[in-house]
């Protein structure tokens, strides 16, 4: 008898249909092999290009408390750097494809775009909108150049801790969908799972806020 045939569907005939990309792209020449320098490295050069020429021996001082890059990274750094200070970004942007699909948005990007936040965090429609204090804040310290690895945020209640906490664990979860290769990125096996997780300081804060 003969085996019956199972027809396969043309997803590339989808109109959404994406093929998932290659992990990571050919390597810039001179660009570092671990994605956490090559992270590392986008952040410092990302802050450069958004905030202009920075002296090269302050570079350092950019650095998360008790990191450090090897040599190879650190001359790789210092030719982009200056890549950027003469007005040339081709350079970044190879090393950002890199690992992701496509540049991530920048923090205030990802507050005011219909595509991400804006539609619900802009003023208008009957709502108050974020607080500037707290996109201030969310611009200045949180954005994609940040280091920040640890944050409690404290205050009385009602003045939007919880909405900080879930916009920057949203802003977490767009940067890591950007990437080509997330499991690999962070080194793990393509069963794994990727966790995002908020605690509470204390047990008695966890009741306060769920009593469950």
């Amino acid at each position: 008898m003969k085996k019956p045939s199972i027809s396969k569907a043309n997803y590339k005939l989808d109109p959404v249909f994406h093929a998932h990309p290659k992990s990571v792209l050919a390597l810039p020449p001179g660009a570092p092999d671990h994605p956490q320098y090559r992270e590392v490295i986008r952040r410092i050069a990302n802050r450069i290009q958004l905030s202009g020429p920075i002296d090269p021996s302050t570079v350092s001082l950019l650095l998360p408390p008790g990191f450090d890059l090897p040599p190879g990274a650190w001359k790789y750094l210092e030719e982009l750097a200056a890549e950027l200070r003469a007005g040339d970004s081709s350079g970044i942007e190879k090393l950002w494809l890199a690992d992701y699909v496509k540049r991530p948005p920048d923090m205030l990007t990802f507050l005011t775009s219909p595509r991400y936040l804006g539609a619900s965090l802009n003023p208008g429609a009957g709502q108050n909108g974020l607080w500037p204090k707290w996109q201030e804040l969310l611009t200045s310290q949180f954005d994609y150049n940040s280091f920040v690895n640890n944050l409690v945020l404290t205050g009385a209640i009602g003045i939007g801790k919880s909405t900080i906490l879930v916009i920057l664990m949203l802003y977490r979860i767009c940067l890591a969908a950007h990437l080509r290769d997330p499991f690999g990125y962070f080194g793990l096996a393509k069963s794994s799972d990727i966790s995002f997780v908020i605690l509470s300081v204390s047990r008695d804060t966890r009741h306060s806020v769920n009593p469950l």
